[in-house]
């Protein structure tokens, strides 16, 4: 189901943006971990168990899972980008 994420999402520029630097680079989470920040801030979350780029760094579809279920869970319609 964590896969899902990125093929739900994939739709617009900014995911494409995702997908050429996760693939050429090899490093997603240095575009992906400042929607995390951004969810974080607005939502009042902790920033736990460590900062945002190191959670990416190390489990980026982890992170990215914890990110949908949390805008899924505040009622946020992921089919529509």
């Amino acid at each position: 189901m964590c896969g899902m994420v990125i093929c739900v999402a994939a739709t617009g520029f900014s995911e494409v943006v995702y997908a050429l630097i996760a693939n050429l680079i090899g490093c997603g989470c240095l575009y992906s971990y400042p929607y995390r920040t951004k969810i974080r801030q607005q939502y009042l979350l902790e920033e736990r168990p460590c900062g945002d780029c190191l959670v990416h760094f190390c489990c980026e579809p982890c992170a990215l899972c914890q990110e949908y279920r949390e805008l899924q869970a505040r009622g946020f319609d992921m089919t529509i980008g």
